[in-house]
C-alpha cells in the first residue's frame, strides 16, 4: 500500500506533501522527546536529593585517640578554707 501511494501520479499524495507530513511529525516527536528527557532527569534529581538525605550522617565524632583529655587539676582541703570548718 505505502509503495502505490509513493508512485501514484494521478493526484494522490505527492512527495511534497509526505515531506511536509513528516516533516511535522518529526518536529513533533523531538519536541516530546525533549520534554520527556526534562521530566525524566527532574525525577532522577529529586530520587538523589531523598537518598542524600536518608542516608546523611551526623557529624563525625573524632576517635578517643584524637580527644584531648582535659588536664584535672588536684586540690588539697586547704584551698577551700571557706568550705571546709
Amino acid at each position: 500500500m505505502p509503495k502505490l501511494l509513493w508512485n501514484d501520479c494521478n493526484g494522490g499524495i505527492i512527495t511534497t506533501e509526505l515531506l511536509l507530513i513528516s516533516s511535522v511529525v518529526v518536529a513533533g516527536l523531538l519536541a516530546a522527546l525533549s520534554t520527556f528527557r526534562s521530566s525524566v532527569e527532574s525525577e532522577f534529581q529529586q530520587l538523589g536529593d531523598r537518598i542524600k538525605q536518608t542516608t546523611k550522617m551526623e557529624t563525625p565524632v573524632a576517635p578517643k585517640s584524637e580527644v584531648i583529655q582535659a588536664e584535672v587539676q588536684s586540690f588539697q582541703a586547704a584551698d577551700l578554707q571557706g568550705l571546709v570548718d
